[in-house]
């Protein structure tokens, strides 16, 4: 694997961000925004990380989606919109210093990290539900749907799904106690029962599906397949084991509707859209019958590259696509040449998760889960020849 230049002190620094930064993922939402911008913000401003972050390539990227992701929402005074565009350089900011920072061991221990977090948060989920069952009206949604410390259960569902991820590379790879990241696993799903999220535990097949496959398991990968027709087959002949399922048609629907009014509102500013959030901020307007929308008030259009669209146009669309392509090259590179495979089928396998589920939801946006999939990603920048 490729040493990190640099003396004990510097490594001990690394240490202490990276591993800050994926303890704040599992604080709760606001206080996680505030500790992980400081965390960001501490990196610009010392004089070695900044160096590392705008010695890469990566960073030419910066200044230009800065400026498409800031600018069009001061002209659409989306006040909230210019601290997402900041938010957003913050976190590509990150994800190049994670590229330059990241050694082995600061990997296996984050990921131990976030499985003792996501434990504790499983805990609180469980007290998050029983307190609804006591006073129903504190719940926000009528499944009683638990959140955890994210800011609503399909948030939650992500996280689950990454650190159960993260748990079975464990496993598969042998670099920790099977005994110990089975219990977290458990926990964990535990979590996505208590959460609820349909689109989560999609995603979470799918993922699980790709790492098993990428790892070359053949045995696992046909378990896993007749596990899951098994458990398909239970459902349909028993509905009350997962009654969310059947809702699935009014949950599309409702994702429909969102996608009508945000494609409209992407024709009215589709070089340089309107700022982050725009949908939250625009949908509002569009809720009364009169001006022809059956509008549904969120935060987001739900889908990954339809929200993109709609808030940074096509220029910052294919601003931020543009860093994406350049940031993934090297992953692709170790795959090509066999390097480091078991962190790179993991990296992998999460990203072909995210993007299912980017279809119909863009959770992986949100700040917390952004800097879990860039540190678990991280791991496949990784140098060590299989």
């Amino acid at each position: 694997m490729e040493v990190k230049k640099g003396g004990f002190f510097d490594r001990f620094t690394d240490r202490v961000i990276i591993l800050s930064a994926v303890l704040c993922v599992f604080l709760p939402s606001i206080l996680s925004f505030v500790v992980e911008a400081a965390l960001v913000t501490s990196l610009i401003i010392n004089p070695r990380t900044r160096k590392m972050i705008f010695s890469c390539g990566l960073c030419y990227w910066l200044l230009p989606i800065a400026l498409a992701s800031i600018i069009p929402p001061i002209f659409y005074r989306n006040y909230v919109g210019i601290i997402g565009g900041v938010g957003l350089v913050l976190l590509l900011t990150f994800g190049i210093y994670l590229k330059k920072a990241i050694t082995p061991d600061i990997f296996e221990e984050g990921i131990k990290f976030a499985s003792a977090a996501s434990v504790i948060v499983t805990f609180s989920a469980i007290c998050e539900r029983v307190a609804y069952a006591i006073w129903p009206t504190l719940s926000m949604n009528k499944d009683l749907r638990c959140a955890g410390v994210f800011f609503n259960p399909n948030m939650f569902g992500t996280a689950v799904t990454f650190v159960i991820l993260a748990a079975l590379y464990k496993i598969l790879t042998s670099r920790g106690d099977r005994r110990i990241y089975t219990v977290v696993i458990v926990a964990n799903l535990v979590s996505m029962a208590l959460c609820g999220s349909l689109l989560g535990m999609a995603e979470l097949v799918c993922g699980v599906f790709f790492l098993l496959l990428f790892n070359k398991r053949w045995k696992w990968v046909f378990a896993f397949v007749g596990l899951g027709l098994v458990a398909l087959a239970a459902v349909f002949a028993y509905p009350k084991l997962l009654p969310r399922l059947f809702e699935a048609s009014e949950s599309f629907n409702l994702r429909y509707r969102v996608w009508q009014l945000a494609v409209y509102l992407f024709k009215q500013t589709p070089i340089f859209g309107r700022g982050v959030l725009t949908y939250m901020m625009e949908s509002p307007k569009y809720a009364s019958a009169e001006l022809g929308f059956d509008v549904w008030v969120t935060t987001c259009a739900h889908s990954l590259l339809l929200d993109g669209l709609l808030c940074l146009g096509i220029v910052g669309t294919s601003l931020v696509s543009g860093f994406v392509i350049h940031y993934f090259i090297p992953i692709i590179k170790n795959v090509v040449k066999r390097i480091n495979q078991p962190t790179v089928a993991l990296g992998l396998a999460m990203t072909m998760g995210v993007l299912f589920h980017g279809i119909f939801d863009e959770t992986v946006a949100w700040p917390q889960l952004t800097v879990l999939f860039l540190f678990i990603l991280s791991g496949a920048f990784l140098r060590k020849k299989d």
